[in-house]
């Protein structure tokens, strides 16, 4: 929609002689019938020099912003989720996703039209609203750090973001954290901290939503009325992080949105917001959530960080003049780069391929199934130079053509401390590679990898397990799934898994192999009764059901246990074990395929079934780029390099 908007308006010529600067009578001949309205804001500032500038600031970027045109349809869906956050308050939080995915559904089925702002801001919202960012700016107390400049970008604008509700969405929130705000008075400390004032309002806004991130229920068309959003309880960051933005700049607290389009390091991007202190620091913070000045993302590693703006980037602008294919992430010339302002980087020069009349390329990083730019850099004399770039990130160099992305150089690496190294497979140097996983390890699964530590393979011929004995005892922590093979162990009818103190067994999978067959044997099944949250989805069948997602969670801490009777005493000579899971190591039955980067595509190196924990490809050319598909099933696959024999992640 923005790409749409911005080319019918560097499409249009600027008159030889105009009292206005060339931006201004641009938006001013693209607004077409709006024309008029724009010009009454103009001439009603002529004797305020200062709201005079101002106007024209927003006049002269406005092309490119936009709106929905129906907002007759919005603000019925809008007030039909305000009907049901209202009567479902305090219900069940079950029917109240129910019915708020109802009407999602029910409003998602029309695609909306949008329009230029140039061709919709009536005069009288503009003027209100300039009005009332100079009076928080002027008269208020958290502003009066900003120059010109930064009140045109953190408090002048009249939208926080696109296809925002142009309603009266500065005076919906007069009155919040209005107590608390006018408490700061009577603390000499805090009478002027743009600081306290914005961790004050953030934390109303935590306790008014009780915010719960993140969710499924989202609607093609987002929430963006700002009355409506403070009645939602769960959403992504962006909304929060525009809600954040839409109060704060409300009380004149200056506040804008940065994010990174990707992560380096696993899919999709993130957005937080960034508060304009009085040092002139910019204090990162996530809205609706957390305390401004709370650590927020410090050991993410980045690859780039951008910052939300009203004004025309010029550089992006030129991208998107002299190219004709523009990666989607730039044909937004609303932001600009703020990289630096975070962490450490380094400029990086290369010899790249040159797509056809190609001014610019960009780097990109892998988004587990594709390549996503997130750097531009210019072409001169057959190299690009690519400014304030992250560190200890895997990039691809690449083009722009009429069928998308294109490598132009090989992938590159920059590591921590800014030195780039190539990769190219060698394919005259083979490899055996052995594999355990297809995607590293997050926050979400690490607390639970060692909840398998000091657990126990143990047997007996009483079904009470009296005079056990211990086959194995596992000291690795549940990284990856294990076979325990056993020689010379005897026959038994009982055998079982016993959980180690304080980790209500917490195992996903549990097979049994006999001596003289592949496919493994089964009993009945056997353990502690019951679940620690009463679920029959994580009793002791969990262990046996085939899923790594599923896991037995005991219902005591101690004393666990998972196994089966064999109806006899039988030979056991392996054990595959699954610990609590992510999904993503190796299980017995999905079928996978190797591949590697040969410098413009992937290309097999092969399927297999895996019959084990451990996958092994052989004549894998060396020093590649590798990413290991699950053709069974599931979604997060994860580009490596092997070094050593091991999966190092990127």
């Amino acid at each position: 929609m923005t790409k749409y908007i911005f080319y019918l308006f560097i499409a249009l010529t600027t008159a030889a002689c105009s009292r206005y600067p060339v931006n201004v009578e641009q938006a001013l001949k693209f607004a077409g019938d709006n024309r008029e309205e724009l010009k009454k804001v103009l001439d009603h500032y002529k004797a305020d020099p200062l709201k005079y500038k101002a106007a024209l600031f927003l006049i002269g970027n406005m092309p490119g912003h936009y709106s929905y045109v129906d907002t007759t349809y919005l603000n019925a869906y809008y007030d039909e989720v305000d009907s049901v956050f209202a009567i479902t308050k305090n219900a069940d939080i079950d029917l109240r996703n129910s019915m708020y995915k109802q009407i999602v559904e029910k409003y998602s089925k029309k695609n909306l039209a949008i329009v230029s702002d140039a061709r919709y801001v009536r005069s009288d919202y503009l003027i209100d609203n300039i009005d009332n960012a100079f009076s928080v700016w002027q008269n208020g107390n958290w502003a009066t750090h900003l120059n010109f400049e930064e009140f045109c970008e953190y408090l002048l604008p009249y939208k926080v973001c696109e296809t925002q509700i142009l309603d009266r969405w500065r005076f919906y929130f007069d009155n919040f954290a209005a107590e608390n705000l006018d408490k700061l008075y009577y603390c000499k400390q805090y009478q002027h901290s743009v600081l306290k004032a914005c961790e004050v309002v953030n934390l109303e806004l935590k306790y008014l939503l009780n915010a719960n991130l993140p969710t499924e229920l989202q609607s093609q068309i987002p929430v963006r009325r700002m009355s409506t959003l403070t009645h939602i309880p769960y959403g992504y960051c962006d909304d929060y992080m525009t809600l954040a933005a839409a109060v704060m700049r409300s009380k004149g607290i200056p506040v804008a949105i940065d994010f990174t389009p990707k992560w380096p390091f696993r899919r999709s991007g993130h957005s937080w917001n960034v508060l304009l202190s009085q040092t002139g620091k910019h204090i990162a913070f996530e809205g609706c959530m957390e305390r401004p000045g709370m650590p927020h993302k410090e050991d993410h590693i980045f690859a780039k960080i951008y910052r939300n703006t009203y004004a025309v980037n010029k550089e992006i602008e030129k991208i998107n003049t002299v190219d004709t294919y523009v990666p989607a992430i730039f044909r937004n010339v609303y932001m600009e780069d703020v990289t630096s302002e975070y962490m450490s980087t380094v400029d990086v020069k290369m010899k790249v391929s040159i797509p056809k009349k190609a001014k610019y390329v960009y780097l990109s990083v892998f988004n587990d199934n594709d390549w996503a730019p997130v750097c531009w850099g210019k072409i001169s004399l057959g190299k690009a130079t690519f400014k304030y770039v992250g560190k200890d990130v895997l990039y691809l160099p690449v083009g722009m053509t009429d069928n998308g992305v294109v490598a132009v150089a090989d992938p590159v690496i920059v590591d921590r401390n800014g030195k780039i190294t190539y990769i190219r497979a060698d394919i005259e140097n083979k490899q055996t590679m052995t594999l355990n996983r297809k995607f590293p390890v997050f926050t979400h699964f690490y607390d639970a990898i060692d909840l398998i530590v000091g657990g126990q393979i143990q047997v007996s011929n009483h079904p009470d397990f009296k005079d056990f004995v211990i086959l194995h005892t596992i000291e690795k922590y549940g990284v990856t799934a294990e076979d325990v093979f056993l020689d010379h162990v005897g026959e038994y009818r009982y055998w079982r898994y016993f959980s180690p103190k304080g980790a209500h067994c917490n195992i996903a999978e549990l097979v049994f192999y006999g001596n003289e067959s592949p496919l493994p044997i089964r009993g009945k099944k056997i353990g502690t009764q019951g679940s620690l949250e009463n679920d029959k989805k994580y009793e002791k069948e969990a262990a046996f059901d085939g899923d790594a997602l599923t896991y037995f969670d005991a219902p005591d801490a101690d004393n666990d246990w998972v196994g089966m009777d064999f109806g006899k005493p039988v030979a056991i000579n392996r054990i595959y074990y699954m610990p609590r899971s992510d999904g993503n190591l190796i299980e017995i039955g999905d079928n996978y395929e190797l591949v590697y980067w040969d410098g413009h595509q992937w290309q097999s190196l092969g399927r297999q079934q895996a019959t084990g924990s451990r996958l092994v490809f052989e004549n894998c050319p060396s020093n590649g780029l590798y990413l290991l598909h699950d053709l069974t099933k599931g979604e997060e696959e994860r580009i490596f390099t092997y070094e050593n024999g091991e999966q190092i992640w990127w």
